[in-house]
């Protein structure tokens, strides 16, 4: 059940997302400054959601349009905590071997209460 959200808020991310980045490319700096503020920040809040569910692909994407990188460490290190906490060792060892991100046990609880992160409840039944 909890596989089956994170794939819907994925989703429902990755189309917002799109429409957002569309917005942006389509906005003209000079006329309309505003809106580009606004879809700016639309971004940002989109780029926070998906590192606190562990988008790295994501959040790549996002920071990318946004014009720069993930920020280090807070960014990669919160995605590597949702790795860790998710059990998701493709992930933990992606951002080891191209980050140098391990955490110790304290660091992801931590990161954990820092930014409202939680463990995904098990699936199966007794």
């Amino acid at each position: 059940m909890e596989a089956h959200r994170e794939i819907e808020e994925r989703q429902a991310l990755q189309c917002v997302i799109e429409v957002l980045m569309e917005e942006l490319s389509g906005a003209r700096k000079d006329e309309q400054q505003k809106r580009v503020a606004g879809l700016e920040i639309a971004l940002e809040q989109n780029l926070s959601n998906a590192v606190r569910i562990g988008w790295l692909e994501g959040a790549k994407r996002i920071a990318k349009s946004l014009g720069r990188p993930l920020r280090q460490p807070d960014e990669l290190r919160v995605i590597t905590a949702v790795a860790v906490l998710n059990d998701d060792r493709v992930l933990m060892k992606k951002m080891e071997e191209t980050d140098s991100i391990i955490l110790r046990p304290e660091e992801v609880e931590n990161l954990a209460e820092r930014f409202g992160l939680r463990q995904p409840e098990p699936i199966c039944c007794d």
